[in-house]
This record gives C-alpha cells, sequence and structure tokens, in this order.
C-alpha cells in the first residue's frame, strides 16, 4: 500500500515536472506579439495620416501590404531559431502553433468574403484575434493576454459608434496597443526571467 502511495506521489511529481516544463517551453517571448503589434499599429497609423490628411482612401489600402512582406519573413526567421534552440517539443506546442495557424486561415476566409459581399471586415477580424489572444494567454498561463483578448472583442463594438474609417483605425491601432504590445513586452520580460533563472 505504501508502494502504491509513494508511485502515485512521483507519478504526480513527475507530471508536475512535465507540465512546467511544457510551459517554460511554450512560453513565448513576447517576439511575435511586438513584432507583429508594431507593424499592424504603424500600418494603422500610416493609413489614418492618409486618408485624413492626405485624401487617399483608396491607396491608402496598400499599406496593408507591407505586413505580411515584412511580417512573415521575420516571424519565420525567429521561429526557426527558437525551433533550433529547443530541446523537447511537447503537443501543447503543437496546439499553440494551431490555434495560430487556425487563426491566420479564418482571418484569410474572413476578408477574402467580406471583400465578396462588399463588407469591412474590420469588426470581425477583431473577435477572431480576440480568440486567438485569448486561447494563447489560456495555454500560457498569462493573464496579460486574456485581459487583452478583451480589449479585442470590446473593440469589435466600438466599430458600431464609429462608422469613420479612420476612426476605427485609431480603435484598432489602440486594441493592438494593449492587446498584443502591451503584454508582449511582459512577455518579454518574464521570458528573460526565466532565462535567468535557468542559467544561473
Amino acid at each position: 500500500m505504501e508502494n502504491q502511495e509513494m508511485n502515485n506521489e512521483k507519478s504526480l511529481a513527475i507530471i508536475a515536472e512535465m507540465l512546467s516544463t511544457t510551459r517554460n517551453n511554450i512560453s513565448e517571448d513576447g517576439f511575435h506579439f511586438l513584432l507583429w503589434g508594431v507593424i499592424l499599429v504603424a500600418c494603422c497609423l500610416i493609413q489614418y495620416v492618409m486618408i485624413t490628411f492626405m485624401d487617399m482612401l483608396e491607396e491608402s489600402n496598400n499599406v496593408w501590404l507591407v505586413m505580411p512582406l515584412v511580417g512573415i519573413p521575420l516571424s519565420k526567421w525567429h521561429g526557426s531559431k527558437k525551433a533550433a534552440k529547443r530541446k523537447v517539443k511537447t503537443f501543447v506546442d503543437d496546439y499553440y502553433k494551431y490555434i495560430w495557424l487556425g487563426f491566420g486561415i479564418s482571418l484569410f476566409s474572413t476578408i477574402f468574403l467580406c471583400n465578396v459581399y462588399d463588407h469591412s471586415p474590420n469588426a470581425f477580424i477583431m473577435v477572431i484575434t480576440g480568440f486567438a489572444v485569448f486561447m494563447s494567454g489560456v495555454i500560457l498561463k498569462f493573464k496579460p493576454l486574456i485581459y487583452g483578448s478583451f480589449v479585442f472583442w470590446l473593440g469589435s463594438f466600438g466599430y458600431y459608434f464609429m462608422p469613420s474609417n479612420s476612426l476605427q483605425l485609431l480603435i484598432f491601432a489602440v486594441s493592438i496597443s494593449l492587446g498584443y504590445i502591451i503584454p508582449g513586452i511582459l512577455l518579454r520580460k518574464q521570458f528573460k526571467g526565466q532565462s535567468d533563472v535557468q542559467t544561473a
């Protein structure tokens, strides 16, 4: 009986250690949130200026073409760099990856369908982004991301009260700053703290 209890305790200890290791392995260093956050805010502000002060509504949409050209290569470079250093890959890593893969597919589908039906995709993008950020926060057990997801969801309702395209851009920029950039900075700080503990 005592051996059984010891085995159970040992099993629980192993599981706890595995979950702790898993959490550390998937802990974002904040790079992706900071990268995409800065790019998105920059695109929002540039388009806002083009619409408001330069009367270039149609031309301003081209600003968003720069986003994948800059973001995707940098994101892939950083991801491959992290993968080379990672010692263990867990099933939770896959869940985290697939959440953002699903986000990308949903984002593309939403934008495409909204263009087909001549409808603004902005509010829907905010809802989808909020879900991806929320799930990331749950997996990483990182509350700032969970709080950030609610910023996106609340921001999506703000579009109803801001019918102007230029004002919607400001809502999006604020939501990205609060839901992406600030949690990204905090993630970066947490990641550095974990790295210092592990190397100590």
